[in-house]
């Protein structure tokens, strides 16, 4: 399967299913340290890349950023525009919107794509000149790999990343690591500017 099929099937529920149990509490731990690392200003705009049903649209929004959603889901992209929030859909691979943004922030998408340099191209691409991405990754260990199960028996096969994989990827991408940080036990959150 595909991640737009699965993600189009899931777009209703989507931000509800991960608001509650324990699911809920990773998430919002993840939630408070791409805040921490964001630190959105009254009118900076935020590409929200791989935006999903616009989670952290709405974060940026409560703290008086300008968010944009993007997602290969058309349906979470409608999910988006029903709750106000202005995006479209695009792939992170081929990504030109041809506007420039403060910051990026890109969580739970990366590890669907498959060529992951060129998707930090497009988004440094994306970057005002001192803007800053933050992603959050799946990570390398028993969380991460229980993670790829879950998403391999729903027919996705996605990628884990180490500290050491990101480095590559990013000087590739003439981009460098500010701050890395472990959120919880599958993911990490962290902070990339350019070089």
């Amino acid at each position: 399967m595909k991640a737009d099929e699965y993600f189009d099937k899931k777009a209703d529920d989507y931000s509800k299913d991960r608001s509650k149990g324990f699911l809920g509490g990773i998430v919002n731990k993840e939630k408070e340290f791409v805040l921490r690392f964001l630190d959105v200003k009254k009118g900076e705009t935020v590409l929200d890349a791989g935006c999903g049903s616009g989670d952290f649209s709405l974060l940026v929004k409560q703290r008086g950023g300008v968010p944009f959603g993007v997602d290969i889901s058309k349906n979470m992209i409608e999910v988006l525009k029903k709750n106000g929030f202005d995006g479209c859909v695009a792939d992170l691979e081929s990504l030109n919107l041809n506007k420039k943004f403060d910051k990026i922030v890109c969580g739970g998408a990366i590890e669907f794509t498959t060529d992951q340099v060129r998707v930090f191209k497009n988004l440094r691409d994306h970057l005002n000149e001192n803007g800053f991405i933050v992603l959050i990754y799946p990570r390398k260990g028993i969380g991460g790999y229980l993670y790829r199960i879950f998403h391999l028996i729903h027919g996705l096969n996605i990628k884990l990343f180490s500290p050491k994989d990101l480095k590559k990827i990013f000087d590739v991408s003439d981009l460098k690591i500010d701050d890395i940080r472990k959120t919880d036990f599958i993911c990490g959150v962290v902070k990339i500017s350019r070089k």
